[in-house]
C-alpha cells in the first residue's frame, strides 16, 4: 500500500535577510515565483495527498492570485509570526492522520528523487542529509579543519510520523 503524505510548504517569513523589499518565496526567476517551482515539485510526487502553503497575511492575496483557483489539492493557510506557529496553523488544518512532510517553499533545488527516498525509508522521522563537500574550518582559538568525512549538511523537507509532529508542536510554545 502506498503512503500517503500532507506537504506543509512554509513561505510565511518577511526575507529580511535577502534584503529585498518582499517576501523571498515572491522572486521571480524565469517570470515564475520561487515559491512555485517547490509547489510543483511536491505535486508531482504521488503520495502527497494535499499541500498546504502557508504564507503571511500580507501575502495572501498575492499567492491566491498565482494559483490556479481550481487547484483542490493546495490548500493556503495564513501563517504565523514563527515557523512553530506557522506549523501549528497548517496542522489545524489537516483533516486526515496521515504523515507529514515540511519543506521551506524558498528551497526549490530539492531534488523530487530526494523526497521520494525520504518518504519511502522513513516511518516515524526523517530528514533529507548529504555529506559536506566544502572544506570547513572550526575557528576558536585556534583554526581547525574539520573531516567531512563526518560532516552532514541537513536540509528540509523533514518528515514526521502524524503521531509524533502532534506531540512535538503539543509540547511547543
Amino acid at each position: 500500500m502506498m503512503k500517503k503524505i500532507n506537504a506543509i510548504l512554509l513561505m510565511a517569513g518577511s526575507g529580511t535577510r535577502t534584503k529585498l523589499l518582499y517576501n523571498k518565496a515572491l522572486y521571480e526567476i524565469n517570470k515564475i515565483p520561487l515559491f512555485m517551482y517547490s509547489l510543483l515539485k511536491f505535486k508531482e510526487i504521488k503520495e502527497i495527498e494535499k499541500v498546504y502553503l502557508v504564507v503571511s497575511e500580507n501575502d495572501y492575496n498575492n499567492v491566491l492570485s498565482i494559483l490556479n483557483a481550481n487547484d483542490e489539492d493546495v490548500i493556503l493557510v495564513k501563517g504565523g509570526k514563527t515557523r512553530t506557529e506557522s506549523v501549528k496553523l497548517a496542522l489545524k488544518e489537516i483533516d486526515n492522520e496521515y504523515d507529514v512532510i515540511i519543506h521551506d517553499a524558498a528551497r526549490p533545488l530539492t531534488n523530487i528523487n530526494d523526497i521520494v527516498k525520504l518518504i519511502n525509508t522513513t516511518n516515524t522521522l526523517g530528514t533529507l542529509y548529504h555529506h559536506a563537500v566544502d572544506t570547513i574550518k572550526e575557528v576558536t582559538n585556534e583554526v581547525k579543519t574539520l573531516n567531512r568525512d563526518k560532516l552532514f549538511m541537513i536540509s528540509t523537507p523533514q518528515y514526521f510520523s502524524n503521531k509524533l509532529i502532534g506531540e512535538i508542536i503539543n509540547n511547543t510554545n
